[in-house]
């Protein structure tokens, strides 16, 4: 065989996988390639796993972790400038899993245990509370009627009330809010 065969003018040939290959034989490698959201999910569900069982105040986790993603952005941004591009998958990964992880303590910690928005239930349903009024009740006129408005609805009132307790059932629970 002489040397001026396919792989001696194309030496890339030998890397790439011919049309006949199945998907199965291209490997790892390639498999990441088609499917990147897929180690972005499992980064950012690794951050919300994280800051789960880390503990800590509200303020004070959200700003770390997202201090974290910064300072990771930066150093993935120097190695893809400097054309460490496999090096700077790692540091981008973790600032989407810190990233995450900030999210994720802020909608955790956005409510107490004892908060009425804890207690309300995806259909209106009545509710009892015990509650003490923050402010004198103020009227509200009536809408005008329209023809898009199928019940009409009549003058009501409103007024700011601090909430400090709920009845579940027959007992009644101690809640916060407003």
């Amino acid at each position: 065989m002489d040397a001026s065969g396919p792989t001696a003018r194309n030496p890339q040939a030998l890397s790439r996988p011919s049309v006949a290959q199945s998907s199965h034989e291209v490997g790892v490698d390639s498999w990441h390639r088609y499917r990147p959201l897929v180690t972005v999910l499992l980064a950012g569900s690794a951050g919300i796993v994280l800051d789960r069982y880390a503990g800590g105040s509200a303020i004070a986790n959200s700003l770390r972790w997202y201090a974290l993603a910064a300072a990771l952005l930066i150093a993935w941004w120097l190695l893809w400038r400097s054309r460490h591009e496999r090096s700077a998958t790692w540091p981008l990964l973790a600032a989407v899993a810190f990233s995450a992880a900030g999210w994720h303590h802020l909608q955790w910690s956005s409510f107490g245990n004892c908060e009425i928005a804890r207690f309300a239930r995806y259909d209106a349903e009545p509710a009892c509370i015990e509650a003490i009024a923050l402010e004198m009740p103020e009227r509200v006129t009536a809408p005008y009627s329209t023809p898009l408005r199928a019940i009409p609805a009549g003058e009501s009132s409103r007024m700011l009330v601090e909430v400090t307790g709920v009845r579940n059932g027959k007992s009644w629970r101690v809640a916060s809010g407003l």
